[in-house]
C-alpha cells in the first residue's frame, strides 16, 4: 500500500488503460521482490469475463503487449526455455534513462517507478546487485547509487576454449581451441550452441562429424551470418 499511495503522488493518468496493470506489476516487483509475475497474480484486478483482461492476455501471451513493446516487462527464461505464462520487470526498465519532458503515459509510469526505485535505494539496508548489457543506457541518478561498477569483457581465446570443452565435453583440445578461434562467441552464445548440439544427439544420435554439426550450429546463431543478402532493382 506505500508503494500505491506513492504512485498516487506523481502525475500519472489513473484513468488509463494500463494503469492499474502497470500498478500491479510495480508493487509485485517492489514490495513482494517478484520475479515470477503469472497470470493468476493479474486477473484478480478485473472484473470476471472482463473484455479489457481479455485484451491485455492476449497481448501479454503473444509478446505485442505494450508493456513488451516499451521493453517495460520481459519474459522469465531462468531454465534457458522462454515461459509465456511467467514475467518480470526488465532491469533496463527500471534503471534506464529518464524521459525528460514525458507527455505518454507510460513514459510517466516509467518516470514514476524510476524515482520511487531511487527513493528506495536510498533507504536500502542491504546489498543490491544490478547486471545490464546496456550501460550507457543507464540513467546517472541510478549509476551514483552504484558503489562498485565491474565491467566483464568477452572471453579470449583461451578462456573460449574452456568454455567448449566445458559445455561438450567429447570436445577434443584441438577441435575446442579451432572453433574458440574462428567464432568470436561469447559464454551464452556457446550455451545456446551446446544446447542445439545436445537437442541434435538426443534426436539423432551424435554425428560422426561433431565439428561439422557444431560450426553448422554457429554459422545460424548470428542473424546477420545465417540471412543471403539479396539484392534490390536491377
Amino acid at each position: 500500500m506505500a508503494f500505491v499511495k506513492a504512485m498516487a503522488s506523481y502525475d500519472v493518468d489513473a484513468d488509463d488503460m494500463y494503469f492499474p496493470l502497470f500498478v500491479l506489476f510495480c508493487t509485485l516487483f517492489v514490495v513482494n521482490g517478484d520475479d515470477d509475475i503469472r497470470y493468476h497474480d493479474l486477473e484478480f484486478i478485473y472484473k470476471e469475463d472482463d473484455a479489457e483482461w481479455r485484451c491485455a492476455k492476449r497481448g501479454l501471451s503473444q509478446g505485442d503487449h505494450l508493456f513488451f513493446v516499451e521493453k517495460f516487462i520481459e519474459y522469465t527464461n531462468d531454465d534457458g526455455f522462454v515461459d509465456r505464462e511467467s514475467f518480470k520487470i526488465t532491469a533496463d526498465a527500471i534503471i534506464g534513462k529518464r524521459q525528460v519532458g514525458a507527455e505518454r503515459a507510460v513514459e510517466k509510469m516509467e518516470n514514476s517507478i524510476q524515482n520511487i526505485i531511487l527513493q528506495e535505494i536510498e533507504q536500502l539496508d542491504g546489498i543490491l546487485i544490478a547486471t545490464t548489457n546496456l550501460a550507457e543506457n543507464m540513467d546517472k541518478a541510478f549509476e551514483r547509487r552504484f558503489l562498485y561498477k565491474i565491467q566483464f569483457e568477452k572471453p579470449d581465446l583461451n578462456c573460449r576454449t574452456q568454455i567448449w570443452q566445458a559445455m561438450i565435453p567429447p570436445l577434443n583440445d584441438a577441435d575446442a581451441s579451432y572453433l574458440a578461434g574462428k567464432y568470436d562467441f561469447s559464454g551464452g552464445e556457446i550455451e545456446n550452441i551446446a544446447r542445439h548440439f545436445t537437442i541434435q544427439s538426443i534426436l539423432h544420435g551424435q554425428p560422426e562429424n561433431m565439428v561439422k554439426f557444431l560450426v553448422e550450429f554457429c554459422e545460424n546463431e548470428r542473424l546477420e551470418g545465417s540471412r543471403t543478402k539479396r539484392k534490390i532493382g536491377f
